[in-house]
């Protein structure tokens, strides 16, 4: 947002810049032609010296038109540099306004920048402190699990199944895995896995602070389908594919 300002108002100085120059050169001709004006009355105050001459000569009324022309031109060229240097003190102000807001603009857009790099350095900061957390807990977790003489247990079969540990329901099905296993006391436990009407059972030792995983594919072998009582595998005299 502050990139899009910072580029509208530098865009807006540059069409400032150039009107304001515009207008100078403008100036400088006016500056011109008042110039000339003042030449021309100054030829005929000259001339207006020697008036016995002049009222003698058949020029006079063109020299008096000449001198209110000029004079006109004079006036006109006057009042033109002034509005011109109204308009040019407008721009002038227009441009300082502008280089104060671009300015302004900029400071806020680098404090901006700043306070997301402060702001993205401490959200990392954060989270390299709540991963030393974390370990630190699993650490202290694993010290007070081992002090107690508890194991961890993570199991995983093909296909899943309920696990029974000691005969008890553990109400978990495989795959446990090592992010919540089963935690046991250490020593030998039995396992029961069920799947459907089958049972199957191992033996796992664990020792107090360790981890054991334990990985089966249990035998389960496809059963063939029940034929109907009395079935022969004959076709019988009522079948109706006969």
């Amino acid at each position: 947002m502050y990139r899009d300002e910072r580029e509208a108002l530098q865009a807006r100085l540059h069409t400032v810049e150039a009107e304001l120059e515009a207008e100078r050169r403008s100036r400088e001709a006016a500056e011109a032609r008042q110039a000339a004006a003042q030449a021309a009355l100054d030829e005929v105050r000259l001339a207006a010296r020697d008036g016995g001459r002049l009222q003698r000569s058949r020029a006079w009324p063109w020299v008096v038109v000449l001198a209110v022309t000029c004079a006109g031109l004079a006036i006109s060229g006057l009042v033109l540099l002034a509005q011109r240097a109204d308009q040019i003190a407008d721009q002038e102000n227009e441009i300082a306004g502008t280089r104060a807001a671009l300015m302004k603009a900029m400071r806020e857009g680098a404090a901006s920048a700043q306070k997301a790099d402060a702001a993205q350095l401490e959200a990392r900061a954060t989270q390299g402190r709540l991963a030393d957390a974390q370990r630190e807990l699993t650490r202290a977790k694993r010290a007070m699990e081992t002090a107690s003489g508890l194991g961890r247990l993570i199991v995983d079969t093909v296909p899943t199944a309920r696990v029974f540990v000691d005969g008890v329901d553990t109400g978990r099905d495989t795959p446990i895995p090592s992010s919540a296993p089963l935690v046991l006391k250490g020593g030998s436990h039995k396992l029961t896995f069920v799947a459907g009407m089958d049972r199957f059972q191992y033996t796992v030792s664990i020792a107090p602070g360790a981890t054991v995983q334990l990985a089966k594919r249990l035998p389960i072998a496809l059963k063939a389908p029940r034929r109907p009582f009395g079935s022969t595998g004959q076709r019988s005299s009522r079948d109706p594919a006969r």
